[in-house]
């Protein structure tokens, strides 16, 4: 049977976690959004965002659009200064099926910065990759974890101006 025409189970198709690739400008914030793509049955998620540190500083982190109500997360900061950051974000509730924003995290980028992509990726220290279901406490193994970019351009429009000014004789 071809893709496009299976039937599969939520616990057979998977999901994804993704860090999604943000623009920025050297000196300023950039606030790097992580969504779920959820089947509907997901409520416990935790993972570690890694970044590179020496451009990318300061991490902030807010509860995301998409959680359901009575989400709170937590933050393992003991790894930050080397780029990592663990998260779990927990619910009693389970997410609503498709694509749903877990958190956001506000960086500073360093003002000498230049331009280019700076990955934000997802690993398993110091906090594991874990995803577990709001009933029963099944933990899912069919995760896939999406890395995403900070792309940094020369201005805030992404354009370079120059020219010459010229006045009247």
């Amino acid at each position: 049977m071809s893709e496009d025409n299976r039937t599969a189970s939520p616990d057979t198709i998977g999901r994804i976690i993704r860090a999604v690739s943000t623009n920025g400008v050297a000196g300023q914030t950039v606030t790097v959004p992580f969504v779920l793509e959820s089947q509907g049955n997901e409520a416990s998620i935790s993972y570690t965002i890694t970044f590179p540190q020496a451009t990318l500083s300061n991490p902030v982190v807010a509860l995301g659009s998409g959680v359901p109500s009575g989400t709170t997360f937590g933050l393992n900061t003991s790894q930050v200064a080397a780029g990592r950051l663990g998260v779990l974000v927990a619910t009693g509730n389970a997410y609503a099926a498709g694509t749903r924003q877990m958190i956001t995290v506000t960086f500073n980028i360093a003002a000498g910065a230049t331009p280019g992509n700076y990955p934000v990726g997802l690993t398993n220290t110091p906090v594991g990759q874990s995803v577990s279901a709001a009933v029963g406490g099944t933990i899912f193994t069919d995760v896939t974890y999406e890395p995403g970019n900070v792309v940094l351009g020369a201005t805030a429009a992404g354009v370079e101006i120059t020219g010459r000014v010229t006045t009247p004789d």
